[in-house]
């Protein structure tokens, strides 16, 4: 690394704190942190019992994690090329499987319900489930896959989508091209998906930015914009709507902070351990339920749950 590239670092960060002391700090208290050699986990969900699932893809497992137990129940992935994103609803786990690509359905139990085959450009990195179908983040082709209840290809958003002009199976589907942009309903390299309320979200890493879409795709407002003042992002990894005041959390892997948003946009907090921020090595995925608020660092290998004071 050279001397002006450490230079533009710590210029960064000596502005990143002086915008955490403008707005506000907000303290947690972490209620206990696991590692279970896990290597480089990407995604985590919680099902109906508060349990946290987290994809561990380079060791081909799901970990799943109860608060106040020390080991995690293991799943083994031994026929999953690579595991990425995963989302629980209705008991049911949904997987995202990068080197098929397809989609796996698992009950709780981890048993294979149905596999689902994705066209073969396709780099799905996360899935959402919605009383719709599903939501699909395909981050190499720069857009969201829509899918009915029979698995059928919708809508593609994204720089270049649209509505499908027939419905077909997923698998027999030829989804539009899309390219990277920063308007509005573009991408530039989605990644993980949550829910807030009846609407999706999908991080977009490289736009530094936050979409949030409504159940039919439409856009309906945006969190943050890419940069280093008190209302930007550096690189979102991980989001989740569980704030009281109808706002979003949203993780930054390049600061390591967690700052939260209000339901207008605007920066509010940032999570804040023994009076100083919250520093993760790499947080990307988080998740709520309840009080708690558990936290995937990627980096370190850890989860953590934690709640706020």
């Amino acid at each position: 690394m050279n001397r002006s590239t450490c230079r533009w670092i710590t210029s960064l960060l000596l502005l990143l704190a002086v915008q955490l002391s403008a707005s506000g700090l907000r303290e947690i208290r972490i209620t206990q942190s696991w590692s279970a050699s896990m290597s480089y986990p990407t995604d985590l969900a919680l099902d109906s019992q508060g349990r946290a699932w987290v994809v561990d893809g380079l060791n081909r497992r799901l970990l799943v994690f109860s608060a106040g137990l020390e080991t995690p129940r293991e799943i083994a992935l031994p026929t999953v090329g690579k595991a990425l994103g995963i989302d629980i609803a209705d008991d049911r786990v949904w997987l995202t499987d990068t080197a098929g690509p397809r989609l796996l359905v698992l009950d709780l139990e981890g048993h294979l319900q149905r596999e689902i085959t994705l066209p073969p450009d396709c780099d799905p990195v996360d899935v959402l489930a919605t009383p719709r179908g599903v939501v699909i983040a395909d981050n190499d082709n720069q857009r969201l896959l829509m899918l009915d209840g029979q698995d059928r290809l919708v809508r593609t958003i994204g720089n270049g989508g649209g509505k499908a002009e027939s419905l077909v199976p997923i698998s027999e589907a030829h989804p539009p091209e899309c390219r990277t942009g920063n308007r509005p309903a573009e991408f530039s390299f989605p990644g993980i998906l949550a829910r807030i309320e009846k609407d999706f979200m999908v991080v977009d890493v490289l736009g530094g930015r936050i979409q949030v879409f409504q159940p039919d795709g439409s856009l309906s407002h945006i969190y943050g914009m890419f940069g280093a003042d008190g209302e930007s992002l550096f690189r979102p990894k991980g989001v989740c709507g569980c704030r009281v005041d109808g706002g979003v959390w949203i993780t930054d892997s390049y600061t390591g902070l967690i700052h939260g948003y209000d339901d207008y946009g605007k920066r509010q907090e940032s999570l804040a351990l023994d009076g100083a921020p919250w520093r993760l090595e790499g947080p990307t995925a988080i998740s709520c339920c309840g009080e708690g608020i558990w936290v995937v660092d990627c980096r370190a290998g850890k989860l953590y749950r934690s709640v706020l004071k």
